[in-house]
């Protein structure tokens, strides 16, 4: 994750510095996808480490193919999905009973972030701190990747209150 990205499940579940330990994994290239690369970190607090947040990255050769990749991703998922405005970017905003996730496709990145159930400051939705998390990490994750083009040329910047939705997480991030 980027380094910008790092603190920024403790800040928006308003946790203390430090309260929150992640564990990443590197994946490795899928050329049949056209996939290059894959970064997956798992986010956990508290003193029985409960997971806070998942987040899977990954980068393919261009564009389309991450955005290919990403449509058989959502058709993936089973339920209800709803269409989030984000800039230039496609995303997807999925919840169901104990986690919501957030599916998005900028330039050649696709970003999963899943967020279970859990009390969010200020009474927010979980769908509202995903999209604001996802806000946070796509400029600098654009910014680092070898192909990253937006495809309209600037990064996601506006968005609407994500509504709820219910549906099941089953596809291939």
């Amino acid at each position: 994750m980027p380094a910008s990205s790092r603190r920024a499940p403790e800040a928006l579940r308003g946790l203390p510095l430090g309260s929150v330990a992640g564990r990443t994994i590197l994946g490795v290239p899928q050329p049949a996808v056209s996939r290059t690369e894959r970064v997956s970190c798992d986010y956990t607090g508290g003193p029985a480490r409960r997971p806070l947040l998942r987040a899977n990255l990954s980068a393919y050769v261009d564009a389309p193919a991450a955005a290919n990749q990403w449509r058989v991703n959502v058709a993936a998922e089973s339920g209800e999905r709803r269409e989030v405005p984000f800039g230039s970017a496609q995303a997807v905003v999925m919840e169901r009973g104990g986690e919501a996730a957030l599916l998005v496709a900028y330039a050649n990145v696709n970003l999963t972030l899943v967020l279970p159930d859990q009390p969010l400051p200020g009474g927010r939705s979980r769908a509202d701190v995903l999209v604001d998390l996802a806000l946070r990490m796509l400029p600098a994750v654009a910014a680092v990747t070898p192909a990253a083009t937006p495809r309209a040329g600037t990064p996601p910047t506006t968005v609407q209150p994500a509504a709820a939705v219910s549906g099941t997480f089953s596809g291939t991030y």
